[in-house]
Protein backbone atom coordinates (compact mmCIF):
# COMPACT_ATOMS: atom_id res chain seq x y z
CA UNK A 1 0.00 0.00 0.00
CA UNK A 2 1.33 3.57 -0.85
CA UNK A 3 0.03 6.69 0.28
CA UNK A 4 -2.79 7.62 3.48
CA UNK A 5 -5.15 4.80 4.33
CA UNK A 6 -8.61 5.63 4.16
CA UNK A 7 -11.02 4.11 6.77
CA UNK A 8 -13.44 3.44 4.39
CA UNK A 9 -11.02 0.39 3.28
CA UNK A 10 -9.86 -0.46 6.40
CA UNK A 11 -13.84 -1.19 7.31
CA UNK A 12 -14.20 -2.62 3.90
CA UNK A 13 -11.25 -4.97 4.57
CA UNK A 14 -12.70 -6.09 7.98
CA UNK A 15 -16.13 -6.60 6.59
CA UNK A 16 -14.58 -8.78 4.09
CA UNK A 17 -11.61 -10.97 5.89
CA UNK A 18 -13.54 -10.38 9.79
CA UNK A 19 -16.84 -12.94 9.09
CA UNK A 20 -14.46 -15.12 7.11
CA UNK A 21 -12.06 -15.56 9.93
CA UNK A 22 -14.76 -16.48 12.11
CA UNK A 23 -16.06 -18.71 9.77
CA UNK A 24 -12.40 -20.85 9.41
CA UNK A 25 -12.11 -20.52 12.85
CA UNK A 26 -16.20 -22.82 13.15
CA UNK A 27 -14.82 -24.75 10.13
CA UNK A 28 -11.38 -25.70 12.45
CA UNK A 29 -13.44 -26.73 15.13
CA UNK A 30 -15.87 -28.75 12.88
CA UNK A 31 -13.14 -30.79 11.37
CA UNK A 32 -11.49 -31.78 14.81
CA UNK A 33 -15.12 -32.85 16.14
CA UNK A 34 -15.20 -34.52 13.41
CA UNK A 35 -12.17 -36.23 13.61
CA UNK A 36 -12.84 -37.25 17.02
CA UNK A 37 -10.45 -35.05 18.62
CA UNK A 38 -12.50 -32.79 21.16
CA UNK A 39 -14.63 -36.06 22.30
CA UNK A 40 -14.68 -39.04 23.47
CA UNK A 41 -15.55 -40.40 19.96
CA UNK A 42 -13.02 -43.60 18.44
CA UNK A 43 -9.97 -41.23 18.06
CA UNK A 44 -7.92 -44.82 16.85
CA UNK A 45 -10.92 -45.79 14.24
CA UNK A 46 -10.59 -42.64 12.26
CA UNK A 47 -6.47 -43.16 12.39
CA UNK A 48 -6.89 -46.08 10.57
CA UNK A 49 -9.47 -44.65 8.64
CA UNK A 50 -8.65 -43.71 4.69
CA UNK A 51 -10.21 -40.09 5.65
CA UNK A 52 -7.51 -38.93 7.99
CA UNK A 53 -5.07 -38.03 5.04
CA UNK A 54 -7.74 -35.52 3.79
CA UNK A 55 -9.10 -34.37 6.75
CA UNK A 56 -5.92 -33.64 8.12
CA UNK A 57 -5.37 -32.12 4.72
CA UNK A 58 -8.24 -29.63 4.69
CA UNK A 59 -7.34 -28.73 8.62
CA UNK A 60 -3.84 -27.76 7.18
CA UNK A 61 -5.52 -25.43 4.45
CA UNK A 62 -7.96 -24.06 6.40
CA UNK A 63 -5.50 -22.98 9.01
CA UNK A 64 -3.36 -21.25 6.30
CA UNK A 65 -6.45 -19.36 5.18
CA UNK A 66 -6.73 -18.03 8.54
CA UNK A 67 -3.44 -16.84 9.09
CA UNK A 68 -3.43 -15.65 5.39
CA UNK A 69 -6.39 -13.45 6.67
CA UNK A 70 -5.34 -12.46 9.68
CA UNK A 71 -2.32 -10.89 8.29
CA UNK A 72 -4.24 -9.09 5.66
CA UNK A 73 -6.36 -7.44 8.66
CA UNK A 74 -3.35 -6.92 10.89
CA UNK A 75 -0.96 -5.07 8.35
CA UNK A 76 -3.57 -2.75 6.95
CA UNK A 77 -4.77 -2.35 10.55
CA UNK A 78 -1.20 -1.29 11.08
CA UNK A 79 -0.96 0.63 8.61
CA UNK A 80 -3.83 2.73 9.24
CA UNK A 81 -3.01 3.69 13.15
CA UNK A 82 0.61 4.23 12.46
CA UNK A 83 -0.67 6.71 9.59
CA UNK A 84 -3.06 8.71 12.18
CA UNK A 85 -0.07 8.46 14.56
CA UNK A 86 1.87 10.15 12.06
CA UNK A 87 -1.15 13.13 11.42
CA UNK A 88 -1.65 13.65 15.10
CA UNK A 89 1.97 14.29 15.91
CA UNK A 90 2.61 16.66 13.10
Amino acid sequence: MSGKPRLVVLVAMWLIFGPHVLYMFLMVYLNLQAMGALGPQDWWGHVQSDGLFVDLLKLVLICALIALDLTILWKMTAHWVSSRRRDHIS
